[in-house]
């Protein structure tokens, strides 16, 4: 029993000694697309703003956990038969994620993110729709990613890309695209200022 405490007791010290917190705010470009099970429809990327702010807690050497709250603009473009339109859905996306982190300031990042829905529009050539109702309040995704962080250059800037699959549908009940699936592509900046007790300064 001893033995045990003694070793949750160091391992305990580790984490704390090498622990670096940060925040700070992200901001990016979404390149977002749904995918239609209906063949009738054909869907292309749209452009969206994504921003916000995060907090990473960094042990080790290597390792880190990110949480960020994220507003973050999706959709699709849509065509069909003599229509087009543009398909609009703003969530607030909440990310969990664990990185890995190399000394030279490359990380990469997997994990999982929940998107609470803030609004459903489409805009289109026969006119506007409120798609809301029939939109999931909560989507659920995974995400990878990777980025790097300029230490060397300006300490705390940094850049990085991530992709985003939801694994939940996007829309509720029966639509005449039938089962519609999103994804997004984001390429992002942000700028990561300590706080709290960083004994050691690992780079990100």
């Amino acid at each position: 029993m001893k033995k045990i405490i003694t070793l949750l007791f160091t391992a305990a010290q580790f984490l704390n000694t090498h622990a670096q917190f940060t925040f700070g705010p992200k901001v990016g470009v979404n390149f977002a697309k749904e995918n239609y099970s209906s063949t009738y429809y054909s869907t292309s990327h749209r452009v969206g703003l994504a921003a916000g702010i995060f907090t990473n807690y960094t042990f080790g050497k290597h390792f880190g956990i990110q949480a960020e709250l994220i507003y973050s603009s999706e959709g699709t473009k849509e065509s069909y038969p003599n229509v087009n339109g543009v398909v609009t859905i703003n969530r607030i996306n909440i990310p969990l994620l664990f990185q890995y982190k190399h000394p030279k300031g490359i990380y990469i990042e997997a994990g999982s993110q929940i998107g609470l829905l803030q609004s459903a529009k489409g805009k289109y050539t026969t006119g506007n729709y409120d798609f809301k109702t029939n939109t999931q309040s909560n989507l659920l995704s995974w995400c990878v990613g990777a980025g790097y962080q300029l230490n060397q250059l300006v300490h705390g800037l940094g850049a990085g890309i991530r992709y985003t699959k939801g694994f939940t549908p996007v829309n509720k009940g029966n639509v005449n695209a039938n089962s519609i699936t999103s994804s997004v592509f984001n390429i992002s900046v942000f700028y990561a200022v300590p706080y709290g007790k960083n004994i050691t300064h690992n780079k990100h």
